[in-house]
């Protein structure tokens, strides 16, 4: 279970990524079209949950693993939570407000450190499922077709 979960990490980032990317709120003809908020925070929404489920409820046995993977695997744990928290605070700042065109400029302004947060997460996880894969002897993994950053390999 968990080789599979940190083994699709980069993936579930990639698709989140995207997803974001797509629904963002975009200027046609120099203004923006109404906003439909629902469909717009739907992809924040799901970036509150854990990308790590399974690596969550072992946290407490993560010790049992040699000291750079449980580390590192701590670390990816770390960036969830940290990713689920800014996403939230992204939900948070449109809800503050009934105004639609507010909401969409605090939409637009938050979504911006989610995504550059769900890159920099990604940087460490691709990685991070390689040596996992080494570690329980399965073949290491391309993931260059979904990376989203040039330094990650």
């Amino acid at each position: 279970m968990l080789l599979h979960e940190v083994s699709r990490l980069p993936y579930e980032l990639a698709d989140q990524y995207k997803a974001m990317e797509r629904n963002k709120p975009r200027i046609y003809d120099g203004q923006f079209p109404e906003p439909d908020m629902e469909v717009r925070t739907d992809a924040v929404r799901r970036t509150c949950s854990s990308f790590l489920p399974g690596a969550e409820k072992l946290q407490d046995r993560l010790h049992h693993l040699p000291n750079k993977i449980g580390d590192d695997l701590a670390s990816l744990i770390g960036y969830s939570r940290t990713l689920n928290h800014l996403a939230q605070r992204c939900l948070d700042a449109t809800q503050r407000t009934v105004n639609p065109a507010q909401a969409q400029n605090a939409l637009l302004m938050e979504v911006g450190s989610v995504r550059s947060y769900i890159e920099l997460f990604q940087e460490a996880a691709i990685p991070f499922a390689n040596e996992f894969r080494a570690f329980v002897g399965i073949e290491p993994y391309d993931y260059s077709g979904c990376a989203l950053s040039k330094n990650a390999n």
